[in-house]
């Protein structure tokens, strides 16, 4: 009966701790407290399942955002390990991981782990729900770091997660000194990187690729307008997508071809997916940067940028990028018919999908208190953009390409009960589960033949490389 007893107490008291700490989320600002009760929940590597920021008072901790799918922060595991081991009386990382769950984040660790003559030991949240909206990273991997007194010092790339910032701070020297800039200038070197000959503010146009960096976040930006971006100190146009595989440029920069129904998904930049890509080259490897076995390849990865202080429209800016990267990498790309197996949206009675009480934005999302799923306003367009961020990832391959042959041009305005963001995965993957979850709407998908647009890619001839 005592253990009973304590079990329940235990429950209760690890409950209310959640529970107190989720009704205090509000982002933090460089210098406050971070609150001691804050829990550390679902830890892999570590002693105990659950622990809290107060735990580790008396050390730097370093909190390192990552996710199972992120080649740079995979990179980054055995630097992690040697500081510890270096610093463990000072210092304590604890990875977070706000994307993957616990079995999903102990199977990836098992897997990598198996061979090694290192094994992976860092500790890592995973599941988290608090800390990612309280101290938000900018990319991955980010690294945010709280003093020894619990106060929120700074955030950096995990590149400056070195080392010699390490000293810095226990030395207990600016903690603006962790980034250092350098002012070179050296007419051998590109112009206007890390200030060689200026701002830049002065250039009319430019593009540029790069290879791998961890200084710059994984991601995409697309503006018309980018004076509301960091990247301009002044109004003009840019493209910037950061340390992606050179089919994930081309994704991007194809993505506004006769494809209707990947419009206006985030805003209105979309990936092309890999359903309507051919890949007819002699080394498909160095477009899609991953090895064999699945994973990413940093020195696949390539960063471009495209910059216009000229009035361009989205459309113009992608024809430049798109001849940037023929003249760049050395490929041709052409748009052709082909018959291939696609999932067929249908409906049998449109007027069950939309209440037709315009909201404005569409809108979608979970409820987390009672596990369902709801769409306001979408698209059946956003419905497939969405679908495809689950089926595709940033680095996998998709399933089949989407075709809607419901011929509903409204808002979608569903529910789905009992739904969870873990299960939603597992359903968005699987046609036949994603089809029962549709079918109190009386909506369906069937794996059919169709004839759709596909890009080809192949090498560009000899006479036209650079």
């Amino acid at each position: 009966m005592r253990i009973n007893k304590l079990f329940l107490l235990t429950m209760v008291i690890g409950s209310s701790l959640i529970s107190n700490a989720q009704s205090k989320i509000t982002r933090i600002g460089i210098g406050d407290n971070v609150p001691g009760d804050f829990p550390l929940m679902n830890l892999v590597n570590y002693s105990k399942p659950e622990a809290r920021i107060s735990d580790f008072k008396g050390k730097w901790l370093i909190l390192d955002y990552w996710f199972t799918g992120c080649g740079p922060c995979i990179a980054s595991w055995p630097k992690l390990m040697q500081l510890q081991k270096k610093y463990g009386d000072k210092i304590q990382i604890m990875s977070v991981d706000h994307i993957d769950n616990q079995v999903s984040v102990e199977n990836f660790i098992a897997r990598r782990n198996k061979g090694s003559k290192e094994p992976y030991s860092i500790p890592s949240v995973t599941g988290d729900t608090i800390l990612y909206k309280i101290l938000p990273p900018s990319g991955y991997p980010t690294v945010v770091w709280i003093d020894a007194d619990g106060k929120y010092r700074a955030t950096t790339s995990g590149e400056d997660f070195n080392e010699a910032n390490i000293e810095k701070v226990l030395n207990k020297q600016d903690i603006k000194s962790l980034t250092v800039n350098t002012t070179l200038v050296d007419s051998k070197k590109p112009f206007f990187l890390d200030g060689n000959g200026g701002s830049g503010e002065q250039m009319l146009w430019y593009s540029t690729v790069s290879r791998y960096s961890e200084k710059l976040r994984s991601g995409a930006t697309m503006s018309a307008n980018a004076s509301s971006t960091s990247y301009l100190n002044s109004s003009g146009y840019v493209m910037a997508i950061r340390n992606h595989s050179l089919l994930g440029l081309v994704q991007y920069a194809y993505c506004d071809g006769p494809h209707p129904e990947l419009a206006g998904w985030i805003g209105e930049y979309t990936r092309l997916p890999q359903t309507r890509i051919e890949l007819r080259v002699k080394d498909p490897g160095r477009l899609n940067g991953v090895s064999a076995d699945g994973l990413l390849l940093t020195d696949s990865l390539y960063t471009y940028q495209l910059i216009s202080y000229q009035p361009r429209t989205m459309d113009q800016l992608k024809k430049m990028m798109r001849e940037d990267l023929q003249r760049y990498f050395d490929l041709e790309f052409k748009w052709e018919k082909v018959k291939k197996q696609c999932l067929v949206l249908t409906a049998e009675d449109t007027t069950l999908l939309s209440n037709n009480n315009l909201e404005g934005r569409p809108t979608y999302g979970y409820n987390r208190d009672s596990d369902f799923y709801y769409m306001r306003d979408v698209p059946v367009s956003n419905f497939f953009g969405y679908l495809l961020e689950y089926t595709s990832g940033y680095y996998k391959a998709d399933s089949y390409p989407l075709i809607d042959e419901t011929g509903f041009k409204g808002g979608l305005d569903l529910i789905f009960k009992g739904i969870t963001i873990d299960n939603f995965k597992e359903i968005a993957n699987d046609y036949r589960k994603l089809d029962a979850l549709l079918a109190k709407y009386k909506m369906h998908f069937k794996l059919e033949e169709r004839e759709v647009n596909v890009l080809v890619i192949t090498d560009a001839a000899t006479d036209k490389k650079l």
